[in-house]
């Protein structure tokens, strides 16, 4: 599934491409799991 997104001046950019670039593991003071955050890099094109 394709999705279009709106950018500046409505210029319609569609998704090329997408990697993960970051894992980042985050465990919060009172938990005693931890939770696995996904940061990806996105490439668009117009």
């Amino acid at each position: 599934m394709m999705k279009t997104q709106q950018g500046p001046g409505s210029i319609r950019y569609h998704l090329k491409h997408a990697k993960v670039n970051f894992i980042v593991y985050w465990l919060k003071e009172d938990a005693e799991q931890e939770s696995k955050i996904i940061l990806p890099e996105l490439y668009f094109e117009r």
